[in-house]
């Protein structure tokens, strides 16, 4: 998972394997979609504490 500060909030950004029902983390899977998950917070530390969730 990758964080990123887009304009004033931080985002999560990871990438799934999607079957249509449920998403599932992916590490090194080919096919992969990248999601973007806003965390609608300007704390770090906050959204580490999400992150590791």
């Amino acid at each position: 998972m990758v964080l990123t500060k887009i304009e004033e909030e931080w985002d999560v950004k990871f990438r799934v394997v999607d079957d249509g029902k449920i998403l599932q983390v992916a590490r090194g899977t080919p096919g992969a979609k990248l999601k973007r998950w806003k965390t609608l917070t300007l704390n770090k530390t906050l959204v580490n504490n999400q992150e590791a969730k």
